[in-house]
């Protein structure tokens, strides 16, 4: 793993930082023709977001923080602002495919 803030990836953490919202739209659009493979779309997305967030959380903490325990707690509470809305915008994608009937 690449200790170097600065040569981590930018564009990967843009990617993974949109992805999953991208992929709870797609889950939405998917499932106004086919529920389960808008369904499908929104559970690989579950799994990819909670990947992404993590990601996202770390390369931000060590990007503009110094102090360890400073980057250790950002770290987790990036984690867990991002993780929170990668769930939101994911449920909200799949909720277009279930049939409360």
């Amino acid at each position: 793993m690449n200790t170097n803030p600065s040569k981590s990836s930018p564009i990967l953490f843009w990617i993974l930082l949109f992805l999953p919202a991208a992929m709870g739209l797609a889950s939405f659009w998917v499932g106004q023709s086919s529920k389960n493979t808008g369904s499908t779309i929104g559970m690989l997305a579950l799994p990819l977001g909670v990947g992404a967030a993590i990601y996202c959380g770390i390369w931000l903490a060590r990007r503009f923080f110094q102090g360890s325990g400073t980057r250790v707690l950002t770290a987790l509470c990036f984690i867990a602002l991002i993780g929170f809305l990668n769930l939101f915008a994911i449920v909200a994608g799949c909720a277009g495919n279930i049939d409360l009937r």
